[in-house]
């Protein structure tokens, strides 16, 4: 599983993005990949290798995994449900530039284990950047597109997450992965990635103008 995690992952920056992740993240740049179980995270990284709809059975146990991308270094997290085992996740905080947070919005009986999980990523870290991928949205017969003018719905689920778009440096993202077309460069996901790299860039420069 490890394995598969990182080749996939080594294979998104060649096959997919190409250029794209190595121009965002010009600098060194640590980003963590967090989520509960089953929230599409292994799914989303078969669809950014190669544009496929592979889903993976849910994991029951802590997945993690480092990749080295270029100057972007990804740390991915799967976690099995068990509360105490989000514990691990401090360690990983050290030094991080950037979190993609991901949320199942069909899996509605766990959110309070996602607003747990959420609690908990915003209190380690309440400075760097979080890109939020609500997925899954096809299931409630919503697209991209579609669920751009469902305020109340968007509302709705955010609140019942604990999802907050008003913290600081905080993109909300709502998308169907096994319906996102990854080579589309006006895709929501891809704009998503871009507002990451391009908020961990003015971040980092902000940090090296304090030191002088």
């Amino acid at each position: 599983m490890l394995t598969n995690i990182k080749d996939k992952f080594l294979e998104l920056l060649d096959k997919v993005f190409g250029n794209f992740v190595s121009h965002l993240f010009g600098k060194p740049a640590n980003i963590l990949f967090l989520g509960i179980d089953n929230c599409g995270k292994t799914t989303l990284v078969s669809k950014l290798k190669n544009n496929t709809n592979h889903v993976y059975l849910p994991t029951k146990h802590t997945v993690k995994e480092k990749v080295e991308i270029g100057n972007l270094t990804a740390t991915i997290f799967d976690i099995g449900g068990h509360a105490a085992v989000r514990i691990a996740w401090k360690d990983y905080f050290y030094k991080v530039d950037g979190i993609v947070f991901i949320v199942d919005v069909e899996d509605y009986e766990r959110f309070d284990e996602v607003r747990e999980a959420y609690q908990v990523v915003t209190q380690l870290e309440q400075d760097a950047p979080i890109l939020i991928l609500m997925n899954k949205i096809d299931t409630l017969g919503e697209d991209s597109n579609t669920i751009s003018g469902k305020y109340d719905l968007m509302e709705q689920l955010e609140y019942n997450t604990g999802i907050d778009r008003n913290r600081k440096n905080t993109k909300v993202v709502y998308l169907s992965v096994l319906n996102e077309n990854t080579y589309d460069e006006n895709g929501v996901l891809r704009g998503g990635f871009q507002w990451l790299g391009e908020t961990i860039n003015e971040r980092q420069a902000k940090q090296k103008e304090s030191q002088y």
